[in-house]
């Protein structure tokens, strides 16, 4: 399991966490509530990949996205951070 800090706004706001469940690869984000949609990226090695709209819950915003090896080859080999916009 490996995790990240998430940015919000050039702020740290929450946390990603990676981990393996077989030949998937799975994303779990957690956030405190924002105002409007926020659309959460992966970033690292000077490339960006899209990850999801992260949803509401009663503790504040969370994403949970399962990707296969083929989903990943466009995202970056090593993750910096999540965010909704480069820091």
């Amino acid at each position: 399991m490996d995790k990240y800090p998430l940015y919000l706004g050039g702020n740290e706001k929450g946390s990603l966490t990676v981990t393996r469940e077989g030949l998937m690869t799975c994303f779990f984000a957690q956030c405190e509530r924002q105002n409007g949609i926020v659309r959460l990226y992966i970033f690292g090695d000077g490339k960006k990949a899209y990850l999801g709209t992260m949803q509401p819950d009663d503790k504040g915003l969370y994403l949970r996205k399962r990707l296969s090896r083929a989903e990943l080859s466009s995202f970056p080999q090593k993750i910096a951070y999540a965010a909704d916009a480069p820091t």
